[in-house]
C-alpha cells in the first residue's frame, strides 16, 4: 500500500447532476478511514464558511510545521446567482492565489471537477428538480447548464435567463484550462483512478449514489464508448479544424456518448431514441400521479382546497380616553371555522351575557392608583 502524502489539498468543483454525490462519498468513506479530513458542501455564496477555510489554510502556511500531515478535501458546492458569476470573479482568484502558496511551501494543491455528456445532464437535471412538477416535454430550460453552473450561475428558472455570450463560454473554456484534473462522469473510474494518484488516495472503491434504472443499465455501454472515442494517437501538429472529433471511423450505433450534440441532432441513433421515449413515458407517468396525490402539477392542475379548522387566543390591550387615563383588558376568543369566522368574546353586551345566565360585567370598572414606570402615580382600570 502506498503510503499517505504528508500534504495534500484539493479542491473539488461540484457541478449539479455530474456524479458530484459519488464523489462525495468516496471523500467520505477516505476521511471514516483516516486518509485526510473532508468538508463538503462549501457554498460560495456562505462567505463565513468559505474563508473560514482560506483562514485555516493561510494560517498553517505562516505556522512553521504546520503542514506537516494535513490531507484535506474541499467540495465547493454549487448553489447559483441568476445574474453574477461570483465564483469565477470571486472565488477562483482566491483558489489560484492559496495553490501557488501551497505549492511553493511544497503541499499538493489540486483543484478538480466533473463534466457529463449535455443531454444526459439535461435530462439528469429535470429528473432530479423539476420531474414531479412539469413534464419533459413542456419543460424550457438552459442546454448550456454546466457552462452556467462553472461560473457560478444559476440553471433554475430556465425561461427567464440570460442567453450566455461568446465571452462567457470563453471565460469557461480558461477556466477549465487552470483545473489540475477534469473528468466526465461517463469515464468515472478512469476519473477516480487519476484523482487517487493526484491526492493521494488508497482506496479509491466505491458506489454510485443518486442513479436511476437507465443509467445504471447503459453505463457500460456509454464507458465503452467513450473510451471507443479516445483512442490515444500521436499529436498532430497541423491538426485540422474542421475534422472529425471521432477518431473511430465506425461507431456503434447504441453507444452514443461519444457523439456531440450537433451529430446527435443531425442523426439521433436509436439508442437515444429509445431512451428519450423512456424518460418522456415515465415523465408522464410520474406527472400522472403526482396530479392525483399533490393535486395536480404547476404547468396545470387545480389545487384541491382543504379545510382548516383554527382556534386562536389573543390577548387585546386597549387603551381608553376620559377624565382619566386609564387601561383595560380583556380577552377575545376567536371560535368558529375559517369559512364561517364567527367570533366569540367575553366582552360580549351585557344584555346577551344576562340571557346566556352569566354575572353582567360591572358599568364602571374599578379605578387603582398605581405608579408608573417613571414613578408618577396613574389610574388604572381593574
Amino acid at each position: 500500500m502506498l503510503p499517505l502524502p504528508n500534504c495534500s489539498v484539493f479542491f473539488f468543483h461540484h457541478l449539479e447532476k455530474t456524479g458530484g454525490t459519488t464523489l462525495r462519498s468516496v471523500m467520505q468513506r477516505a476521511a471514516q478511514l483516516g486518509e485526510l479530513d473532508f468538508i463538503s458542501f462549501v457554498n460560495r455564496f456562505d462567505k463565513l464558511q468559505f474563508q473560514a477555510v482560506l483562514h485555516r489554510l493561510w494560517t498553517l502556511l505562516r505556522t512553521p510545521g504546520g503542514l506537516t500531515g494535513l490531507r484535506l478535501g474541499v467540495e465547493i458546492h454549487i448553489g447559483g446567482h441568476r445574474d453574477h458569476a461570483f465564483f469565477l470573479k470571486y472565488t477562483v482568484p482566491d483558489l489560484l492565489l492559496l495553490r501557488s502558496a501551497l505549492r511553493a511551501a511544497g503541499c499538493r494543491c489540486n483543484l478538480v471537477t466533473l463534466l457529463r455528456h449535455p443531454l444526459l445532464q439535461h435530462l439528469s437535471w429535470h429528473y432530479h428538480f423539476v420531474n414531479h412538477r412539469v413534464p419533459l416535454c413542456f419543460w424550457s430550460n438552459p442546454t448550456d447548464c454546466q457552462a452556467r453552473l462553472a461560473m457560478g450561475l444559476t440553471c433554475h428558472d430556465g425561461p427567464n435567463l440570460a442567453v450566455l455570450t461568446p465571452s462567457h463560454h470563453a471565460a469557461v473554456e480558461q477556466l477549465w484550462r487552470l483545473f489540475d484534473l477534469v473528468g466526465v462522469t461517463e469515464l468515472f473510474d478512469e476519473f477516480m483512478l487519476l484523482l487517487a494518484e493526484l491526492v493521494g488516495l488508497r482506496q479509491p472503491a466505491y458506489r454510485m449514489q443518486t442513479v436511476s434504472e437507465h443509467t445504471l443499465a447503459h453505463q457500460q455501454a456509454q464507458r465503452e464508448a467513450s473510451l471507443a472515442s479516445r483512442t490515444i494517437t500521436s499529436p498532430n501538429p497541423n491538426p485540422n479544424p474542421n475534422a472529425n472529433p471521432n477518431p473511430n471511423p465506425n461507431p456503434d450505433p447504441n453507444q452514443w456518448t461519444a457523439s456531440t450534440c450537433a451529430q446527435l441532432v443531425a442523426a439521433p441513433p436509436e439508442a437515444l431514441r429509445e431512451l428519450m421515449a423512456k424518460r418522456m413515458r415515465g415523465s408522464r407517468e410520474n406527472a400522472a400521479r403526482h396530479r392525483a396525490r399533490m393535486g395536480g402539477s404547476s404547468s396545470r392542475g387545480a389545487l384541491r382546497r382543504v379545510r382548516v379548522r383554527v382556534r386562536v387566543r389573543v390577548r387585546v390591550r386597549v387603551r381608553g380616553r376620559g377624565s382619566g387615563r386609564g387601561r383595560g383588558r380583556g380577552r377575545v376568543r376567536v371560535g368558529g371555522s375559517s369559512s364561517r369566522g364567527a367570533l366569540r368574546t367575553s366582552c360580549a353586551p351585557r344584555q346577551e351575557r344576562e340571557s346566556a345566565g352569566k354575572p353582567a360585567l360591572s358599568p364602571t370598572p374599578t379605578l387603582t392608583r398605581r405608579a408608573g414606570h417613571d414613578g408618577v402615580p396613574r389610574l388604572r382600570a381593574m
